[in-house]
């Protein structure tokens, strides 16, 4: 059984309730319906690709009665292995069985249970809020729009608005057109990579409850706002890609004073490299760029192939995006994004050096600025200790052995 057959399945069996006796229809024993619904993902032809290390999966029919929505779920083990408390992906099954909503979702029994159920549907919306402005990896197909899963007609239970509200991304399937099994299995490994994204920006990945705090508290304080900036800009960059305007790299160098390298590290340093959403939003333009690139040369093959390697591997390769020339060959392109102008200092790690000596002329740094106005970018290709102005900026360290 694939992907495909397993969500027809519960859509076609799953027991059809009305509004009044959704509550006391039991199941019996060791039903299939059940059985599938409880081992998720589990023992498909798909589970490898799905369930890569560090993810499980397992779903509800419910507790000795069927369940008003049915779901089944993957887990970042990281950070959750239970629907009821953190960040998962979740198929959520509308009462009715005509929608299934594939969704990032967040653990509402835990809001209920610290929050009370007014407030804790409150704060479910602000952190979704708050992270439909902080991840950047979400696909065009994935929307911020609310789901619905009748809510005000299931009034006997708090489940269904507690998904609707913790919703933060979602995809959704019609259950009589639900696509083709390749398709639903991109779209999952998709929603997999946001989720991964997710746990990488948690202030606190241990401490699910203060990481959750800090949200409320930055929202509360108005950061909000300039998360929605960022969400705003994404949307300009896909909708404006042919209209960005590539110029020669500058002839500048490193200011020669100690203490102007030490200001403009303290200056920099905070604003801009610890800024993960300029960078998000900068590795998207190129991403956007290179895959126009390759379309425009009639390369669609290699076009699909595109990859914002930092978001499924993280930044220990020494490049954000692999991308290819148009006869084939990788490329390896590291992104340096500030809101700043031209000639804004940016900051390498040792780790990205060395892979521009490793790869050699395939290896592109790509230099965006002024990404919240009138963005430009520029290219340094090779080596970069032979192209850039370098200034080292901390040192490994132990205590030195005298013997």
């Amino acid at each position: 059984m694939n992907l495909k057959q397993l969500l027809e399945y519960i859509t076609r069996n799953y027991p059809r309730r009305d509004m009044v006796n959704f509550k006391t229809i039991k199941f019996g024993g060791n039903e299939p319906t059940q059985r599938l619904l409880n081992n998720g993902l589990k023992g498909l032809s798909d589970e490898k690709e799905l369930l890569v290390d560090g993810f499980t999966s397992n779903g509800s029919a419910g507790s000795g009665k069927w369940a008003t929505v049915p779901w089944i779920a993957l887990f970042d083990t990281n950070i959750s292995t239970s629907a009821k408390k953190g960040f998962y992906v979740v198929y959520l099954f509308r009462p009715d069985l005509k929608y299934i909503y594939l969704s990032l979702n967040q653990g509402w029994s835990s809001y209920k249970d610290k929050y009370g159920q007014k407030d804790g549907l409150k704060n479910l919306v602000k952190v979704a809020k708050y992270w439909q402005g902080n991840l950047f990896s979400m696909t065009d197909n994935m929307s911020i729009r609310d789901i619905d899963l009748q809510s005000t007609q299931y009034q006997g239970t708090s489940l269904p608005i507690g998904y609707e509200k913790a919703n933060i991304l979602s995809i959704k399937y019609k259950s009589d057109a639900i696509p083709e099994n390749k398709q639903l299995v991109e779209d999952l490994v998709s929603m997999r990579v946001v989720l991964t994204e997710l746990e990488k920006k948690l202030f606190s990945p241990d401490n699910l409850d203060y990481s959750i705090s800090y949200i409320l508290r930055a929202t509360s304080l108005g950061e909000g706002e300039s998360n929605y900036n960022i969400q705003k800009r994404i949307q300009e960059i896909t909708t404006n890609i042919a209209n960005v305007q590539q110029v020669v790299a500058p002839k500048v160098g490193l200011p020669k004073s100690s203490a102007a390298v030490k200001v403009g590290r303290t200056n920099y340093e905070v604003r801009e490299r610890n800024n993960s959403k300029v960078g998000y939003l900068g590795e998207i333009l190129v991403y956007k760029l290179e895959k126009k690139r390759l379309e425009q040369a009639n390369k669609l093959e290699l076009s699909e192939k595109v990859e914002q390697v930092s978001q499924k591997q993280g930044d220990g390769l020494g490049y954000d995006i692999l991308s290819y020339t148009d006869a084939g060959e990788p490329i390896y392109i590291e992104v340096k994004t500030t809101k700043g102008d031209i000639d804004t200092p940016f900051y390498l790690s040792q780790n990205e050096l060395n892979a521009s000596v490793k790869y050699g002329d395939r290896y592109r740094l790509y230099r965006i600025y002024n990404i919240m106005d009138n963005y430009k970018f520029y290219v340094v290709s090779g080596d970069l200790t032979d192209k850039l102005d370098l200034s080292a900026q901390s040192y490994r360290a132990m205590p030195r052995n005298e013997e």
